[in-house]
């Protein structure tokens, strides 16, 4: 089974195996996301520490793209 982020829903789609997608899982519903502290414009990242994806304000659209390590 495979998914794909829907950016304008905030959902993972579930891609069929004709490429099409069918139902709708959050990502605050996975047990390897955490999304507790997200903010707005949040970026999804892997904390090794925490094991888990995480949407929090430390990385956002604006710390990423102004000033972001590259």
């Amino acid at each position: 089974m495979a998914y794909v982020f829907n950016p304008f829903t905030g959902n993972l789609d579930e891609v069929g195996s004709g490429g099409t997608t069918s139902g709708a899982t959050f990502l605050a519903n996975l047990e390897d996301v955490d999304s507790t502290s997200k903010t707005d414009n949040s970026v999804l990242y892997y904390n090794q520490a925490t094991g888990k994806f995480t949407a929090d304000s430390i990385y956002t659209i604006i710390t990423v793209t102004d000033g972001g390590n590259f």
